[in-house]
């Protein structure tokens, strides 16, 4: 049993109440409704272009709705905190990331890679290091096309996963030129703590990490929010953390300080130290007419 971690209990009773998927077995109600939804469309007599060319799974993915994918994670959440059983979030969020970046692919077909900055972060919150290869291959290179931020960062951390030299070189070079720029609090602190991980500054680092923390509620771009459970935990600030416990040696990662912020559950880090920052298992197991969405785990 692990503590639970100091979040807002009125806040997170108030948003667990107005989901409308409350267990597992309400979310694969609402995706059997998907799946009933997508006979009816394709029964019409002209089926919209963006299903017509897709196989079965990808067109149930392409009509379900974020909130589909997020009451996932919202269940995982709440249920944790509540059970104070972590294995539960950490389940959660295996499959949260793993819908999440299926339905996203399809969204996001033609656009440079960089857009996957914030889902790579989140896939590392729960230690998902093959998701993230799909996102950030090492075919696919450097990112070159986007918000310079976004560009910025994304190449930061292509670097850190494939420890490439040149790349290591190029993006550290263009970051620090990026900070000489007007920048945000909380996007230079970002940038300043994936800098300071390539140096293995741990003192950096944590420093870093807090203020990220502190100013994650803040950073509307993240998340833009749309999922306020999002603003109880921090994905990226975890999913900082984690990316140093893969990427650094055991010695130096241990010396890095926690940040003492709600956002940031000790109780889910103690959980993922305690199972060497593995995956989650399945939280959700599609069956029947549903069994081609199991894909997202492949």
């Amino acid at each position: 049993m692990t503590t639970n971690p100091k979040v807002d209990k009125r806040l997170l009773d108030k948003l667990y109440a107005s989901l409308d998927q409350k267990s597992v077995e309400e979310c694969l109600v609402r995706f059997r409704k998907r799946d009933q939804k997508l006979d009816e469309i394709l029964a019409r007599e002209q089926v919209p272009e963006h299903l017509s060319k897709l196989d079965r799974t990808d067109a149930i993915f392409r009509i379900t709705l974020p909130s589909d994918v997020e009451a996932l994670l919202n269940i995982g959440i709440h249920d944790a905190f509540y059970e104070k059983d972590l294995k539960l979030l950490n389940d959660a969020l295996y499959s949260y990331n793993r819908l999440s970046f299926y339905r996203h692919r399809l969204l996001a077909s033609g656009t440079d890679h960089c857009i996957h900055f914030n889902q790579v972060m989140e896939s590392y919150a729960g230690n998902d290091l093959a998701l993230a290869l799909k996102m950030f291959p090492k075919e696919a290179g450097l990112t070159k096309n986007g918000h310079k931020f976004s560009v910025t960062c994304a190449n930061l951390l292509i670097s850190i996963i494939h420890q490439d030299p040149k790349w290591l070189d190029e993006s550290t070079g263009k970051a620090k030129k990026h900070l000489t720029q007007k920048v945000g609090k909380f996007d230079r602190s970002l940038i300043q703590y994936l800098l300071a991980l390539i140096e293995k500054d741990t003192p950096a680092m944590s420093r870093e990490l807090a203020e990220i923390c502190a100013g994650y509620r803040r950073a509307t771009w993240v998340h833009e929010f749309h999922n306020p459970f999002l603003k109880i935990l921090g994905l990226i600030p975890h999913g900082l953390y984690n990316l140093a416990f893969h990427a650094l040696p055991q010695k130096t990662f241990d010396e890095i300080q926690l940040p003492d912020h709600e956002v940031f559950w000790k109780s889910l880090t103690t959980y993922q130290q305690k199972i060497n920052f593995r995956t989650g298992e399945k939280f959700i197991v599609f069956d029947g007419e549903l069994d081609g969405l199991n894909r997202i785990y492949l």
